[in-house]
């Protein structure tokens, strides 16, 4: 209820889609002071490209927070406590750490009941043709693969990795 404005990209939770959007990699600037947020969160990973606009966020009164790319769980979980301490929602954020650090322990605990030989292999493509890339070793999704005991094709490789179709197909 208190989020004014999302990026272009923003799916979740649904309620977004009635929320005003600023953009996406290129954000507007001027909407978002329009807006009058108490703070405003970006994502270390778009840093070099919204350095200036985020300097003038900042030069307009606004407090924004980088938010680290999280290749953890552990990370995340101290992206959120982050999160909820600049958002004055300390304890809702240490509530949502406590209950995923549970959920993540319930997955293991059933995972590891998984065999070797049933064990799966997976190909996760997050970015599609002409450019598609994978998650390697170092990442938060190749956790999760091997939280629930899957193994994970492109393991050789090293975070988000640049593959071919051809490579793929030899995985």
């Amino acid at each position: 209820k208190k989020v004014v404005g999302v990026t272009d990209f923003d799916t979740y939770p649904k309620e977004v889609k009635n929320v005003e959007k600023i953009g996406g990699m290129e954000f507007n600037t001027e909407k978002i002071i329009s807006l009058n947020p108490d703070l405003v969160l970006a994502h270390a990973s778009s840093m070099q490209s919204a350095e200036e606009g985020l300097k003038q966020l900042k030069g307009a009164g606004i407090t924004v927070v980088t938010v680290n790319d999280a290749a953890s769980f552990e990370e995340a979980y101290r992206s959120i406590e982050m999160i909820g301490k600049a958002a004055g929602a300390e304890d809702q954020a240490a509530s949502l750490v406590k209950s995923m650090k549970s959920d993540l322990a319930d997955i293991k605990e059933k995972a590891a009941a998984i065999s070797k030989a049933d064990q799966k292999k997976v190909f996760v493509e997050v970015s599609p043709a002409p450019d598609i890339y994978t998650t390697g070793k170092g990442t938060f999704m190749d956790e999760m693969l091997e939280a629930i005991h899957a193994e994970n094709a492109a393991s050789a490789q090293k975070g988000w990795a640049k593959i071919t179709e051809e490579a793929i197909v030899k995985l």
